[in-house]
């Protein structure tokens, strides 16, 4: 009986009335908690240590699908105004700056995640893949902490329905208060038809399908869609999905992560931002055009758009010895799958290390991972991530910063919950050496 209209009888009627008088109060008590939390998200920010980068940006949570998320991570001074709107619908313009956020690994994620948020990082990221899922670990992070946004970094697209995809992000969203953003990913032709069954054909047309129906659920309505990938509900079915979790946005942001240029284009034209793998600054400029070209294609530019790097780090007076941990790493990556499906072991290629990744690629497949980590040359580690002290970690920051970067998401490979937790702290102490 609940969501239809009741029939003439008053007694049922009553009852209706009754649910529905139910399901409102249900939805003030939420809205209540949001206004709370995002009275308290305002209050306790604390001032934070950034590298300037000279556009504007709206915050995250926003109330316009089409305007791009931040952290809440700001410079000193840019304080918002209390409203009696929700968080997500209070928007500024200000100063962007970069911000950082950290990846998370499942073992250790909620103190980990308690100190970036201690520090000033904008974004807890939990990645999906052989150890963990992102769910789980970002509902545990939810329940731990109170400022920090918090995103998959990224959700598999071929491993859930997006309707499914649409109910765990509105319900994390509700959790957290309003924190969550919704980070996707196409995986790769090997773990999509292992893992999940799911063929890799035309995966950027079906990624585009999919956040169509994530953003047609999460507007809380009944989710009918008529796609070449996607027919909800299919046909001889008159039952369509529709969502009851509460509160429900339609404007959570969407990140899609992408390495080639027809899938930064997609992430340009049709999400709020972009997550990228191996991105030496240097090559930012290209990549960032592709994206700029899927913004035209929408008709919009690059302004509240997040551009988000994984960046790994390894932290050491010795940058070669610091840069050790993350061998096991890149030699995953690049020995993923097949040499001619995988894009990671393209894009080694693509840097001038073709012969060190047929070597890592070789040895991978012939389960000699200790051997494929060995081959990983330093020259890539160092072009790709954060490697050293303080200082030298400070002045790779700049470089990304000046590149366009937005929020630097963080990868630590320590060994370690407190290998982990030094990590956090050297990259904060370089982000107040940069700021001089």
């Amino acid at each position: 009986m609940t969501g239809r209209r009741g029939p003439s009888r008053g007694g049922d009627r009553a009852i209706v009335g009754v649910r529905t008088r139910g399901a409102l109060k249900r939805r003030s008590i939420a809205r209540a908690i949001l206004e709370r939390r995002g009275a308290q998200w305002r209050e306790q920010r604390a001032d934070a240590v950034v590298v300037p980068v000279t556009v504007s940006r709206r915050r995250c949570p926003r109330g316009q699908v089409e305007a791009g998320p931040a952290g809440h991570v700001r410079a000193g001074g840019n304080a918002r105004r209390a409203s009696a709107e929700r968080p997500q619908d209070i928007r500024e313009k200000r100063e962007r700056f970069m911000e950082l956020g950290i990846f998370l690994n499942y073992d250790g994620a909620v103190p980990v995640a308690r100190e970036a948020e201690r520090l000033g990082f904008a974004y807890a990221l939990a990645p999906e893949g052989f150890r963990s899922d992102a769910v789980s670990v970002l509902g545990a992070v939810a329940a731990s902490t109170e400022r920090i946004r918090l995103a998959p970094g990224v959700m598999q697209i071929p491993a859930r329905t997006p309707v499914m995809t649409a109910l765990a992000a509105a319900t994390l969203d509700g959790l957290s208060g309003g924190r969550f953003c919704l980070g996707l990913g196409v995986s790769n032709p090997d773990v999509s038809r292992g893992w999940y069954g799911v063929d890799f054909d035309a995966p950027l047309a079906r990624a585009r399908e999919y956040v169509e129906v994530v953003r047609l659920a999460l507007t809380g309505g009944p989710v009918r869609y008529s796609g070449e990938h996607f027919r909800l509900p299919p046909p001889g079915t008159r039952e369509a999905a529709h969502l009851r979790a509460a509160p429900v946005r339609a404007d959570i942001p969407i990140y899609l992560a992408g390495v080639g240029r027809r899938s930064l284009e997609l992430a340009g034209e049709i999400a709020d931002g972009w997550i990228g793998v191996f991105c030496p600054p240097e090559r930012l400029a290209e990549s960032l055009g592709h994206v700029r070209a899927g913004r035209a294609r929408a008709g919009k530019g690059l302004e509240g758009f997040e551009v988000m790097p994984s960046i790994p780090i390894g932290v050491g007076d010795d940058p070669e010895r610091a840069a050790e941990p993350l061998r096991p790493y890149f030699a995953n990556f690049i020995g993923m799958g097949s040499r001619e499906r995988s894009v990671y072991f393209t894009l080694a290629a693509s840097m001038g290390f073709g012969a060190a990744a047929e070597e890592i690629h070789d040895r991978c497949h012939a389960g000699d991972r200790a051997g494929a980590a060995r081959a990983v040359p330093f020259e890539l580690i160092d072009r790709t991530s954060l490697v050293g002290d303080a200082k030298r970690i400070s002045a790779r920051m700049a470089e990304y910063a000046a590149a366009g970067v937005t929020t630097l998401g963080l990868t630590s490979l320590a060994t370690s919950l407190d290998g982990h937790l030094e990590t956090l702290r050297v990259a904060e102490e370089a982000l107040r050496l940069q700021r001089g």
